[in-house]
């Protein structure tokens, strides 16, 4: 846990001022501008967010070329001990770092908050977002996106451990 903090730390370090990023999603009908986020180390920590999911898709381009090498093979193929599918094994980590930095930032976000704007929010049964000018955003239940989107074929996410959830 520690060491997991100690790297997000030295990555936040790593980004400048000039380095930051913000949403580029614009507030939607029916959400509600809360407040602005002014923290900048929260702010550095959406752009670490940004930057690793971004990782995250291009690795996920490469291993998807790796796990093609070994479809309609006949023989069991395990991916977690295979030397061609580095790439493959590099992304369960890497996920999971995400969702750490996606914890940390959310959590992060909600201290912004005074408690009269959380209780209005949990009360309407809503959460929340962060919009272009850092805007926090009240969302209506329902109407939180997504943060990863990749196309990655759902038999590797499984040969990973990764569970889809069935639509």
């Amino acid at each position: 846990m520690f060491s997991f903090l100690n790297n997000v730390l030295a990555d936040l370090k790593g980004i400048s001022n000039a380095d930051i990023k913000g949403p580029s999603e614009k507030a939607r009908d029916g959400e509600g501008v809360v407040t602005t986020l002014k923290d900048i180390d929260l702010r550095k920590l959406f752009t670490l967010r940004t930057q690793l999911t971004e990782k995250l898709k291009a690795l996920s381009v490469v291993a998807m070329k790796e796990a093609s090498t070994h479809r309609g093979t006949a023989d069991e193929h395990n991916v977690s001990t295979c030397p061609n599918c580095r790439n493959i094994q590099k992304m369960a980590p890497l996920a999971a770092r995400i969702e750490g930095v996606n914890d940390l930032l959310w959590a992060g976000v909600r201290t912004e908050l005074n408690e009269t704007e959380i209780a209005e929010i949990l009360q309407n049964g809503r959460s929340i977002g962060l919009r272009q000018g850092w805007k926090i955003v009240s969302i209506p239940h329902g109407g939180a996106t997504t943060i990863i989107s990749l196309d990655v074929p759902v038999d590797v996410l499984a040969s990973l451990g990764i569970k889809i959830p069935k639509q």
